[in-house]
C-alpha cells in the first residue's frame, strides 16, 4: 500500500499565471528557480466522501473514504484526526473493496454496516464535490497539484513511497524544498501560519453532509 507525504499552500494567481506556463522553468519570477517543471496532466473528477452521519468518526480519526469517479480509496492520516494534521499529512492509501471493508471494521467496530447500493458500506455522503486539477512534476520529483474550485483554488506539494520507514524522511524533504523555494510557495502566506484547505472550506459553506450540489457551482 503506498503513503503519500503532502504539504499544502496558499497558490498565488499571478506566479501561477507566470511560472507554469512555462515548462522549462526558465522565467525570472523567483530565486532559486525549479531546475524543471514539466506539465503532467489536466484532469476533472467528482469526489464523493463518506462517513457515518450525525458525529463522523473516520474523519474525526483521520480517515478518508472517497469515491474518486467511481473509484474507491481509504485514505488514513498517519498523524491522526483535526484539521491540524491536514495542512502538512502523511497518508497511507487503501484500496481494494476486502482491504478498505476489513479497515473500517476495525476502526468503526459495532457501528460498521455492510451497506447497500444506496449507502455504500452503510454510510452516509460527508461531502461531493468536484475539482479541476493540473498537475505538474517539478525537479523529476516533487508532484505539485493546482485544484480549481468553485469557491477558491487550492495547492499542494507530495511525494510518494511505498516504505512507510521512509515518511519522515520525505516530510523533512518537503518541508525544505518548500521552504527554499518559498518566492513560490510562500508568497501568500508562510508556513507557519494556519489555512483552511478545501476540505474544510467546503465544510464553512455547505457543511458536513449537507448542500454538496452547491460544491460545483462556478464549474
Amino acid at each position: 500500500m503506498p503513503f503519500e507525504v503532502k504539504r499544502k499552500f496558499v497558490p498565488n494567481a499571478l506566479l501561477l499565471s507566470k511560472s507554469l506556463i512555462q515548462p522549462s522553468g526558465l522565467f525570472a519570477t523567483g530565486y532559486p528557480r525549479f531546475a524543471t517543471l514539466e506539465p503532467t496532466s489536466s484532469t476533472t473528477f467528482r469526489d464523493i466522501y463518506y462517513d457515518l452521519c450525525p458525529d463522523w468518526p473516520l474523519s474525526q480519526r483521520g480517515y478518508w473514504l472517497r469515491s474518486r469517479n467511481g473509484a474507491w480509496c481509504l485514505k488514513r492520516n498517519l498523524k491522526g484526526g483535526g484539521a491540524e494534521h491536514y495542512q502538512n499529512a502523511r497518508y497511507q492509501e487503501i484500496r481494494g473493496l476486502d482491504q478498505i471493508r476489513d479497515e473500517l471494521r476495525a476502526v468503526l467496530g459495532e457501528n460498521f454496516k455492510k451497506g447497500n447500493e444506496r449507502l455504500p458500506f452503510g454510510l452516509d455522503v460527508l461531502c461531493d464535490m468536484t475539482t479541476r486539477r493540473k498537475q505538474f512534476l517539478i525537479d523529476g520529483k516533487f508532484t505539485l497539484s493546482i485544484d480549481e474550485m468553485g469557491f477558491g483554488t487550492f495547492g499542494q506539494l507530495e511525494l510518494e513511497t511505498k516504505n512507510e520507514g521512509e515518511v519522515p524522511a520525505l516530510d523533512a524533504r518537503l518541508a525544505d524544498f518548500m521552504q527554499r523555494h518559498a518566492w513560490f510557495f510562500y508568497r501568500e502566506q508562510g508556513p507557519e501560519k494556519k489555512f483552511k484547505g478545501k476540505m474544510e472550506v467546503f465544510f464553512d459553506l455547505y457543511g458536513r453532509g449537507g448542500a454538496q450540489r452547491n460544491a460545483n457551482d462556478g464549474l
